[in-house]
Parts: C-alpha cells; structure tokens; sequence
C-alpha cells in the first residue's frame, strides 16, 4: 500500500510546560512533511497567544503552571477556535 500524498499540511501547535517533552514533540511533528510546527507555548496563556497562528491541531498538556489545559480547550471550543 502506498502511502498518499495529503492535499493540505496539518498545522501543528504545542502547549507543554516541560521543554524536553516540548522538543520531543516539535521533532516528532518535524520529522514529517504533512505537519507543520506553527510553535510551542508552556502556559495557558502563552497557548491563548498560539492560537493567532490558527493551528489546525493542538496538542495541549493538561497540566500547566498558570492552570490547566482544560482551561485551554474550553476556551477553543466556547469560541469556535
């Protein structure tokens, strides 16, 4: 099977407080050519300012220093983000 070519690249944001995983995450979404890394944010509200590069997958720690990541995703989903 082969593998097929996406028509449009996944933006990808990531919101964690711990720069190891944060790394291991940005050269995981790298190292593919369907994902572009739009960048990393380790806050809540660091993550709200992601938002403004319109990322089309979030991938969101729960646990953050000023909150949790809940807070986050309500946010999205109470805005329509």
């Amino acid at each position: 099977m082969r593998d097929t070519v996406p028509s449009s690249t996944a933006r990808i944001g990531i919101v964690d407080d711990d720069p190891e995983t944060c790394a291991a995450l940005a050269e995981l979404v790298r190292a593919h050519t369907a994902y572009q890394l739009v960048g990393c944010a380790a806050s809540v509200r660091d993550g709200l300012q992601l938002l403004a590069t319109q990322p089309t997958i979030l991938l969101v720690d729960l646990a953050l220093p000023d909150g949790s990541g809940l807070e986050l995703i309500t946010h999205i989903q109470a805005h329509g983000l």
